[in-house]
Formats: C-alpha cells, sequence, structure tokens
C-alpha cells in the first residue's frame, strides 16, 4: 500500500505560489507511485494552480483558512478535511504551528516542515523559523538553516529542469548603441529592493544611454514603484511586463539578471537567470551568496546600495565577453548543483528515511 503525503501550500495563485506548486508537480512525477501518492491542499487562495497540479496527477484542493489561529470554522473544516484520506505523511510549506497541533491531534501522521523564506515580505519583518511539532525540518539554504530554533535542519537546495535551448544568449554591442536590457523578477514587494535596482538605472542613464530596465512579476508595491520611475524620469526606460508565466522567453533578451533583495531564501528565479545563462547581480543576503560565485558567476553587492549596484552593472553592460563568461558559468554551475533531479532525489530520500521504507 502507497504512503499518502499531503502538502500544505498558501496560494493557488500563480504570482503567490507557482514556484513550490511546481516543487510539487516535480515530486509527484519521479516519486514512485507504488510508494507514494501525492496530494495538496491550497489553505489561503483558489487559484489556477489546482488544477495545473491535478492535470500533473496530483489530488489537489483548496481548503481555506484565512482568518488566522482563531477562525474556529476553518479549524473544523481542516480538521474534517484530515479525516478524507488516512495521510502517512504531511509536508507543510506554509507557516502555521496551528495546522501541526491539529494533525498531531488527528494523530498519526508524520510532518515535515519545509522553511522557504525568513521574512514577511510585505512588512520586511523576520520571524522565528519553527521546529514544532516537526519530526524533521528542511531549509532551502544554509542561511536560513542557522535560522532554524529547536533543531537541526536538513539543507535541500530548490531545483530546476535545465533546458538545452537556454543555453546561448544574445550580447548586444553597448558601444554600437544597441538597447541593453537589466531584467529583474519578482513579487512586487518592498523586501524584493526594485526601488534600489530603479535608482541604480537612473544613476546608469548618463553614462550607457541605451540601458533599459524589465522588471517581471506583480505585487501591492507597484503603485510606488511606477510612482518612483516617472519621477526619475525613466517612464521611457523601465516596463513592467506583470507577472509571466514564461520567464525563459522574457530572458532571452536580457543582458544581465539582478536582485537587490534585502532577504532572501534561495529564490528559484535566480537559479531560472543562471540557467538562462545569464550574468547576476545580488545582493549578499539570505541564500543568495551560497548560489552566486562573486566574481565568477556574478557579482554581489550590498543590499540598498544603489551606487554599488550600479557600479557592477555598468561593468558588465560594458563587457560583452564577461557577460558571456559569466552567464556560462552560471548555467554551468546550476547543472552540476541545482538540477531539479538532484532536488527530487534529496526530499525523497527524506521521505524514506522518515517513513523507515528500506530500499532495495
Amino acid at each position: 500500500m502507497p504512503y499518502h503525503v499531503l502538502h500544505l501550500l498558501s496560494s493557488a495563485q500563480p504570482e503567490g505560489g507557482a514556484s513550490i506548486a511546481r516543487l510539487v508537480a516535480a515530486l509527484a512525477a519521479s516519486l514512485d507511485p507504488d510508494r507514494y501518492r501525492t496530494h495538496a491542499w491550497f489553505l489561503l487562495e483558489d487559484g489556477p494552480l489546482v488544477g495545473e497540479l491535478q492535470a500533473s496527477g496530483v489530488q489537489a484542493r483548496v481548503v481555506l483558512w484565512r482568518g488566522g489561529r482563531w477562525d474556529l470554522a476553518a479549524a473544523y473544516r481542516f480538521w474534517r478535511s484530515l479525516h478524507s484520506e488516512d495521510f502517512a505523511l504531511v509536508h507543510q510549506h506554509i507557516r502555521g504551528r496551528r495546522f501541526r497541533v491539529l494533525i498531531r491531534a488527528r494523530g498519526g501522521a508524520k510532518i515535515i516542515v519545509h522553511h522557504h523564506c525568513s521574512t514577511v515580505e510585505t512588512e520586511g519583518v523576520r520571524i522565528p523559523l519553527s521546529s514544532f511539532a516537526a519530526d524533521r525540518v528542511i531549509a532551502v539554504s544554509r542561511s536560513m538553516a542557522r535560522d532554524v530554533a529547536g533543531t537541526a535542519a536538513s539543507i535541500v537546495y530548490p531545483g530546476i529542469p535545465i533546458d538545452e535551448a537556454n543555453g546561448a544568449q544574445p550580447a548586444p554591442d553597448v558601444s554600437a548603441g544597441e538597447d541593453v536590457v537589466v531584467g529583474t523578477a519578482c513579487r512586487l514587494v518592498p523586501t524584493k529592493g526594485v526601488d534600489t535596482l530603479i535608482r541604480s538605472i537612473a544613476a546608469l542613464r548618463g553614462q550607457i544611454p541605451s540601458v533599459r530596465l524589465e522588471i517581471a512579476g506583480a505585487g501591492p508595491d507597484q503603485d510606488r514603484l511606477e510612482s518612483l520611475v516617472r519621477a526619475a524620469g525613466l517612464a521611457d526606460r523601465v516596463k513592467f511586463l506583470g507577472w509571466q508565466d514564461n520567464l525563459a522567453a522574457i530572458m532571452a533578451h536580457w543582458a544581465v539578471f539582478a536582485l537587490p533583495s534585502m532577504d532572501e531564501g534561495l529564490p528559484i528565479v535566480m537559479l531560472e537567470a543562471m540557467g538562462s545563462s545569464l550574468p547576476v547581480v545580488a545582493s549578499v543576503c539570505g541564500g543568495l551568496p551560497e548560489v552566486v560565485e562573486d566574481g565568477r558567476t556574478g557579482w554581489l553587492v550590498p543590499p540598498n546600495d544603489p551606487e554599488a549596484l550600479a557600479e557592477r552593472l555598468h561593468s558588465l553592460l560594458l563587457n560583452r565577453e564577461q557577460r558571456r563568461a559569466m552567464g556560462a558559468a552560471g548555467r554551468a554551475r546550476v547543472e552540476k548543483h541545482f538540477s531539479q533531479a538532484r532536488m527530487v532525489d534529496e526530499i525523497a530520500r527524506i521521505y524514506d528515511e522518515i517513513m523507515e521504507v528500506k530500499n532495495p
């Protein structure tokens, strides 16, 4: 009899939950169906990711719990739903001890808590990473693992599938006056530091008139960022692309990827940029230095420092050969250390250990 594994996720909207939903879909596609069956509940918001996971073979549904720990109706709904299947393992990707309390009260299931970030992104407040009532804790970076209280966390880096078609990128010649695009992709919230990037582009424009900035993403900070663009006189140089389902196609015409965040776990989009052979400029924060090799696959700069960011972007934009070399090194690094197959194998090994499965 296979073990039924339940994944607890937050939002079924792509801009809020796509990366974790892809992780669940990858597990469902790769795990032995005679050993594990995959289920997923979205707890905070309905959306198209439910159907996408169902199409990938996951038994996905929405079990809303929006009202906090004292939402008794939601607690009862969650409790009742737990009785719909004999779950052997619950893999929790959303914050909240309350879920684990009810799972423990239901009895029987092992619990994995998977920490993907340590900051409330809308307020930028760091919160303790809990191991309460968990049989195992997974963190997406060494930086995050150090923040987990009460137990040692297993580090499982995120991974992406490597597309053979993404190996070569165009290299605009700035000296010939060709437009050169700096790109970023993220939730538009203060912790992502997009305002720092906009200020760095304003500083660069006088030196490189052909520089442009494209921002892929959506979020509550968009109006403020658009106002900052207008105030800096960059309306013709900065483009907000909205949420993009196919980032690879967008990245194909970027010259450099920038992620000047003030805090991070280990974002999938950074791996996607490096997998697309883009050199990167990123902040020294969270797990980013564990991915970016400073001076080899890109550059690391202090958070909230538009001058330092502009300086590194300037050097890359004027040096096509350096962009090519750093992009190639970044892609090789992702292939070796951050593949989706490696991520799935490591999580499967944790499942087998916690369920005491004997491998042949």
